[in-house]
């Protein structure tokens, strides 16, 4: 894997932000914020805000309704269709796995959905990332994809955590 560098892997991350944004070109403005970035704490803090808020609120009492109704026509972007019940599922789980936030700080499980809404949002591009590569969640653990998207997805920020947890959950072996 010596063949690959940051700049390899750099210009990896902008084709599949570009093919994102050319995806998703028919979105709102909003939906278009929530789309992959080059840096993962690149999230729209309005976007959080509205998200947070609409929970707050009581508008929506689980994340898959908040997402099915408010940004339907991005997860259809961003998730495959044979991927969207695992995704949907995933976010309503969200709050029932353990969260930690920092260094030394405790893990957490909540009712609320309100503390994991960035966290949906970087599991909605983990799942823009898994097309990307060219597998399922197994193959890019396993190296099952080309060396060059298997040493991108080891050497770039990749939230896969709740995929796996949703996949282990729905009986997946691989």
């Amino acid at each position: 894997m010596g063949e690959y560098t940051d700049r390899t892997r750099r210009k990896l991350t902008e084709t599949w932000t570009k093919g994102m944004k050319k995806k998703g070109e028919s979105l709102s403005q909003r939906e278009k914020e929530m789309l992959p970035n080059a840096s993962h704490y690149g999230l729209s803090e309005d976007v959080s805000h509205f998200m947070r808020q609409l929970l707050r609120e009581g508008k929506y009492k689980t994340l898959s309704a908040l997402y099915k109704d408010q940004f339907k026509h991005l997860v259809d972007v961003c998730v495959k269709k044979e991927w969207q019940e695992e995704f949907y599922y995933a976010l309503d789980e969200m709050n029932s796995y353990q969260m930690t936030r920092g260094w030394l700080r405790r893990s957490f499980r909540s009712s609320s959905y309100v503390p994991f809404v960035e966290d949906s949002i970087h599991l909605l591009q983990a799942y823009g990332r898994l097309e990307f590569y060219g597998g399922d969640l197994g193959d890019i653990l396993t190296g099952n994809i080309s060396p060059e998207m298997y040493d991108h997805a080891r050497k770039e920020y990749f939230a896969y955590g709740g995929i796996l947890a949703a996949q282990i959950d729905g009986g997946q072996e691989k």
